[in-house]
């Protein structure tokens, strides 16, 4: 027992005393991520990530430690301290930068490949967000103004909006009630209702409350920018003029009008292409804003979206 403890010993001591052990592991690492990019899967980037946690924290510390350890045993005897010291400072700097470049990388563009294979459906009703593009951009919120004047009316009389397909859009709206728009960037999107909730159109002011966005990814049927698109996306309805959300219009006089929000869908990056179903809910309130009755969904449609890049 004593002799199988003893030969382990003496082959991790070999094999830490190795000189380019870590560079081996990081570029190692460094193959596993120019996979990823390659191939654009995320699994591979969650292997990069825990094989470059795995070299850095449980690894360099080993080897530290070895190098120390080789030096009162005899193993590198022939290298001095300050031979010793100078390769593990060098070491020291090449893994920090090593990790703090990968982390500026996932901190400021992380890669995000969600959508790059799914397919979009072929057997069902699916569409595009209605706009256009100028100079490479959407709809700015300049322009989204000119569509939903300051009391949020809609002039049904036009047929063009600034490069705006208005039948397509008076034709959705019909249609679902709600129409989603490009916004100035993949993955940023603007939604319009004229939904008006009937309770609301009888005058009854004790049961108000509020429009928003579910989002669901069309063949796992996963909810997609949960947390986000529930906050961004909702339109609070009231019967009063004083309104904290600026996106949204009120119907004092009984008539639909045109209200919209802008909502994000973070999974994926521009380019990458897939479908989604959009859900929009109405949850009652009363004039404190607590919840009165279930909430219930009003229509859906599917569209192909991209995800936003940051």
């Amino acid at each position: 027992m004593t002799n199988v403890i003893t030969s382990y010993k003496h082959k991790l001591q070999k094999i830490f005393a190795y000189k380019w052990l870590l560079q081996i592991a990081y570029g190692i690492a460094l193959t596993i991520y120019l996979l990823a990019i390659t191939l654009r899967y995320d699994v591979l980037i969650r292997i990069f990530t825990f094989f470059v946690a795995g070299v850095t924290f449980v690894l360099l510390p080993i080897w530290l430690v070895m190098q120390v350890v080789n030096k009162h045993i005899g193993k590198n005897c022939d290298e001095s301290w300050y031979w010793i010291i100078a390769k593990i400072v060098a070491q020291l700097l090449f893994s920090g930068a090593f990790c703090i470049y990968f982390m500026l990388i996932f901190s400021i563009n992380p890669p995000d490949f969600y959508g790059a294979h799914k397919s979009i459906p072929k057997d069902i009703s699916i569409k595009n967000p209605v706009g256009y593009y100028k100079q490479g951009y959407g709809f700015s919120a300049e322009e989204i103004e000119k569509i939903v004047d300051g009391q949020g009316g809609f002039d049904v009389n036009k047929q063009d909006i600034n490069g705006l397909d208005v039948h397509e859009l008076k034709k959705t709206l019909a249609e679902k009630g709600f129409v989603v728009l490009k916004g100035f960037q993949g993955g940023i999107y603007y939604y319009l209702t004229d939904y008006q909730p009937n309770n609301l159109q009888m005058g009854n002011v004790q049961d108000t409350g509020y429009i928003y966005l579910k989002v669901y990814e069309i063949n796992s049927n996963d909810r997609l920018s949960k947390a986000s698109i529930d906050y961004d996306s909702r339109i609070e309805i009231k019967q009063s003029e004083d309104v904290s959300n600026s996106n949204s219009s009120i119907d004092t006089d009984n008539t639909n009008k045109l209200r919209f929000a802008r909502f994000t869908i973070h999974e994926g990056s521009w380019g990458d292409y897939y479908g989604v179903r959009i859900e929009m809910w109405y949850q009652p309130t009363d004039n404190q804003g607590q919840k009165t009755k279930a909430e219930y969904k009003i229509s859906e449609d599917n569209y192909i979206v991209e995800g936003w890049m940051r």
